[in-house]
């Protein structure tokens, strides 16, 4: 006899299918009564894992956004980096990620955004981000003139932006890492008088 799944291993695996459904059928095709069939569960599995489509959705995103920055983490270790280095690391592994998960997350953020709730979801998103480069750049905020997170909310966008690009085949992925990896180290460095 099969011992049962763990209940954080079900909802990674419920997880993951979901991720598979937005991407193959987009998010009209993710409920939880079709992520139970996919998943060869019974409904109130899933309803006991997320209770709401929009508890789902949630999961989803955020599990996108821990995973970026528990990823980037990782790359960074535990030794002290220049900036240039920690530049470079971040802007890759966010081009990276935005390669790789680009499309589905665009597609749940769109869904989330039709709940009242989370119209301010990108201000969320950004909010996250920001706080997240603030940690891993402490050692380098150079606060001439400007407020750190008003600099990290523009680095954020920038590279946003120019993750778009390459997903869409606009921008060379590399020319994006060099672009955001030099508008970072632009952001932090110290300016002249």
């Amino acid at each position: 006899m099969a011992s049962r799944m763990s209940k954080a291993d079900r909802r990674d695996q419920l997880l993951a299918i979901a991720e598979g459904i937005v991407r193959d059928q987009g998010t009209d095709a993710l409920t939880l009564i079709t992520l139970a069939q996919q998943a060869g569960v019974s409904k109130p599995v899933t309803y006991e894992h997320f209770s709401t489509r929009e508890g789902l959705l949630v999961e989803l995103y955020q599990q996108y956004d821990k995973r970026f920055v528990a990823g980037l983490r990782g790359s960074l270790g535990e030794k002290a980096l220049s900036l240039h280095e920690t530049a470079h690391v971040v802007a890759n592994a966010f081009i990276e990620c935005a390669c790789n998960c680009g499309p589905v997350y665009e597609r749940v953020i769109a869904a989330l955004a039709a709940y009242p709730e989370y119209s301010d979801l990108k201000i969320r998103i950004r909010h996250f981000m920001v706080d997240a480069f603030l940690e891993i750049f402490t050692a380098h905020v150079n606060d001439q003139g400007m407020p750190a997170r008003l600099m990290f909310a523009a680095m954020y966008g920038a590279m946003e932006e120019l993750a778009q690009g390459v997903i869409h085949q606009e921008f060379d992925r590399q020319e994006a890492v060099a672009c955001s990896t030099r508008l970072l180290e632009f952001s932090m460095a110290p300016q002249p008088g």
